[in-house]
């Protein structure tokens, strides 16, 4: 009598036949075609997937464009505010000093008591200051 154990044994050896999971895979879908009972692997997006994407980056791109224009139109406009300032100051300190008004930027951009750095240029026009003799402020540039 044999046991069960020695009928249940595969026979193994050099010449006994290998079962493996792809020989079992292939006898399991033989005479089906190829893709019969298979996922599909997505190698691409759709139309659909990328048309989303382009309508939301376009949207994106119409909120914040402006806004990047806008707030750089602000920051030159507040520098040339910033840069009137500066100069009026200036000219009030040469009147306090001196006596009278200054002639010109040039007065105040010759001495380091009144205007350390070069005189600056309007960042909105790029043209130079220029102060008015009467009053002694800076002329124009009222963006």
């Amino acid at each position: 009598m044999t046991s069960r154990a020695a009928r249940t044994r595969r026979p193994s050896g050099p010449h006994s036949p290998r079962i493996d999971g792809r020989a079992i895979e292939r006898a399991r879908f033989a005479g089906r075609p190829r893709s019969a009972g298979r996922v599909r692997r997505r190698e691409a997006f759709s139309l659909l997937e990328l048309l989303a994407v382009v309508t939301i980056l376009g949207t994106l791109a119409v909120v914040i464009i402006p806004r990047i224009g806008s707030s750089t139109n602000r920051a030159k406009t507040e520098s040339c505010r910033q840069y009137k300032a500066e100069i009026n100051a200036a000219a009030e300190r040469y009147f306090f000093n001196e006596g009278k008004l200054p002639d010109s930027l040039d007065a105040l951009a010759s001495d380091e008591d009144y205007f350390t750095a070069p005189i600056p240029v309007c960042p909105v026009t790029k043209q130079a200051y220029s102060i008015d003799a009467r009053t002694g402020r800076v002329a124009g540039h009222d963006h």
